[in-house]
């Protein structure tokens, strides 16, 4: 990467107290990505690709606390910022679109207020200047009849709509990253493919940074420049997405890879990722969470923390017995 990375994770580890004892989220993740640049993370759910995002915006639950590493923007430590400073981050440098439109805009208020409160609250704008903003906004992100569009409610729109709108109010102060949890989920095929193409299209157009996470490998085989694949809150792999998808060195990287039907695939050959993911809140958990479901596991995989090995293509595996 040349350019000085706008995002840097450095062994990032995060943990939840619940009533049946903690759960260690993450656990020492490490990351980059630079301006311009989309990455896709991967891996089945709960593998830790959301409490990831969540961290890096500082929005994670009560019950989570960082128990090591830091999250770095444009060089400056922003983990231990305060809620004011963080909130002065999100929106003009760093916004997300959430899961679940539906569930992340607020059902009884119109959509026009709900783009102006973002934009009133981030730069000097009055009611009707916002307002006009908004409309121009809803334009940017193809929604047909814009002003008309302001007075809706999100029960009035469909699911696709919704999204545009959860993109317009992610992008109405121009950040510099955007994060795109799970953008497509519930959609047709027909609007999964105008979403990404809209999300792909804005980004080149403004130079803005992207992670998208995703559990559809094909969907970040497309749009992602690098892809980082995670399990059980480790990050196992990381690098250029020709490469991880042709030859991933991870053992869960490649059955991730393999679990992908191809066009003359049946339910009788489909492959899928063996075992199930470990218990976050178990004592003994191994040093390589994969272990218990790794058919090349090696004692010192419960042991010892597995090593960042390189590969010819430039992407990088933690593990003890990387190979294709």
């Amino acid at each position: 990467m040349s350019a000085a990375p706008l995002l840097e994770v450095r062994e990032l580890s995060l943990a939840f107290r619940t009533r049946g004892g903690t759960v260690r989220a993450l656990d020492r993740v490490s990351l980059t990505l630079g301006p311009g640049e989309t990455l896709g993370i991967v891996g089945e759910s709960g593998s830790g690709k959301s409490v990831l995002a969540y961290a890096v915006m500082g929005l994670q639950d009560r019950a989570g606390r960082l128990t090591g590493g830091a999250v770095l923007w444009r060089g400056r430590r922003i983990d231990r910022l305060g809620e004011a400073a963080l909130r002065r981050l999100r929106g003009p440098e760093m916004a997300m679109i959430f899961q679940s439109p539906r569930a992340a805009l607020n059902p009884i208020r119109r959509i026009g207020d709900q783009l102006a409160d973002v934009l009133r609250a981030h730069r000097p704008l009055g009611r009707a200047a916002a307002r006009a903003e908004a409309a121009a906004m809803l334009a940017q992100v193809r929604i047909p009849d814009p002003a008309a569009r302001l007075a809706a409610y999100p029960f009035e729109l469909s699911g696709g709509m919704c999204q545009r709108v959860m993109i317009a109010l992610a992008l109405a102060c121009a950040p510099a990253l955007l994060i795109a949890d799970e953008p497509t989920t519930g959609l047709d095929v027909t609007t999964q493919a105008a979403i990404m193409d809209l999300l792909r299209g804005l980004a080149r157009g403004r130079g803005m940074a992207t992670i998208l996470i995703t559990h559809d490998l094909g969907l970040a085989a497309a749009h992602c420049d690098r892809i980082a694949v995670m399990h059980a809150g480790q990050l196992v792999e990381t690098g250029p997405t020709a490469a991880v998808f042709a030859a991933p060195l991870h053992p869960y990287a490649r059955a991730l890879a393999r679990s992908v039907p191809g066009p003359e695939t049946t339910l009788a050959t489909l492959e899928t990722v063996p075992g199930s993911l470990p218990d976050l809140s178990a004592p003994d958990l191994p040093a390589c969470r994969y272990a218990g479901r790794c058919p090349q596991a090696q004692p010192r995989c419960r042991t010892e923390a597995p090593p960042a090995v390189p590969g010819a293509a430039g992407q990088v595996a933690r593990c003890w017995n990387p190979g294709p």
